[in-house]
């Protein structure tokens, strides 16, 4: 016998198969995968979704009176101008004037439009998290004034001025006056 015959393994023709039916295996062509992973999902056995998967029903929002939506949207508007005036004056002053018109325009599509509508709620809709994150803005707007070089240089006197008047009010509120009705 030569050495690349096994000798266990029997021989088969394609003669010995002609009488059965082939079935094909789909699965076959399919990588097998290298053991568990979290980050692929699991394929359900049969390779077929055993529930179905029902739809979400769209949250119907009401139609609101035309300028419900200006003074929030001018609000985040005119915040995040301020927030960007230490790094970048000229840009900020843009968004700052351009704040009323940019609101009224969102106003006036969310009349039109369901699905702006909806955004606009998400986003003008009070939450815990942003109470907090605007009750710190002051404090990131002073810190980044005071100890950041690169913004005292952008700012120049102007940001040197805000830094003093911030200074100013911070001290003001550690130390109230006595009397304030005197």
């Amino acid at each position: 016998m030569p050495d690349d015959e096994i000798p266990d393994v029997p021989q088969f023709s394609a003669e010995d198969f002609k009488d059965e039916p082939v079935v094909p295996n789909h699965r076959a062509s399919k990588e097998q995968s290298q053991g568990f992973s979290f980050f692929r999902p699991r394929t359900p056995v049969g390779d077929r979704r055993t529930t179905t998967k029902q739809p979400r029903p769209k949250v119907v929002v009401p139609k609101v009176r035309p300028g419900h939506f200006v003074e929030p949207l001018t609000q985040i508007y005119t915040g995040f101008g301020i927030a960007i005036l230490p790094f970048d004056p000229v840009c900020a002053n843009a968004v700052l004037q351009a704040a009323g018109r940019c609101a009224e325009s969102l106003d006036n599509l969310a009349q039109e439009n369901e699905s702006v509508r909806r955004a606009l709620f998400a986003l003008t809709k009070t939450t815990a998290v942003g109470m907090v994150f605007v009750a710190h803005m002051p404090i990131l707007l002073a810190v980044v004034i005071h100890h950041v070089p690169t913004a005292q240089n952008m700012l120049g006197a102007m940001g040197q001025e805000m830094a003093e008047n911030i200074a100013r009010q911070m001290e003001q509120n550690q130390n109230p006056p006595e009397n304030p009705d005197a």
